[in-house]
């Protein structure tokens, strides 16, 4: 239980931190988060293997589940994993390095979502 509360404890320092970023979204709705939005995938991509990149997937999990958490569609997000998670954005982020976190995460989002239709 230490384990649990320590990275809780962990992750709330992290993340207060960051920096607020607001993304506007395909719909041209704008929306805001905080948290690593900002972060570019070269980041995502050299951070692969530390504690660092834990955090990056962390919020990443935790802004897509907020996001199927808020929908009343089907849960495009039932057959997802961390690992497959993150292969996704390691992907798309070694394609885009400029791109940041927050688009990489939209657009599994996005993808998901098409998949679950």
């Amino acid at each position: 239980m230490r384990g649990v509360i320590g990275a809780i404890l962990l992750s709330a320092a992290v993340h207060a931190g960051t920096a607020h970023f607001s993304l506007a979204l395909a719909q041209e709705v704008r929306r805001s988060a905080v948290g690593y939005m900002d972060v570019t995938c070269d980041r995502w991509t050299a951070s692969a293997n530390s504690t660092q990149g834990t955090a990056y997937a962390a919020w990443v999990a935790g802004f897509l589940s907020g996001a199927n958490l808020a929908e009343r569609a089907e849960d495009w997000l039932i057959d997802e994993d961390g690992t497959s998670i993150r292969r996704w954005i390691s992907e798309y982020c070694k394609a885009h390095p400029g791109e940041t976190l927050g688009a990489a995460a939209v657009m599994l989002r996005q993808a998901l979502q098409q998949r679950a239709r």
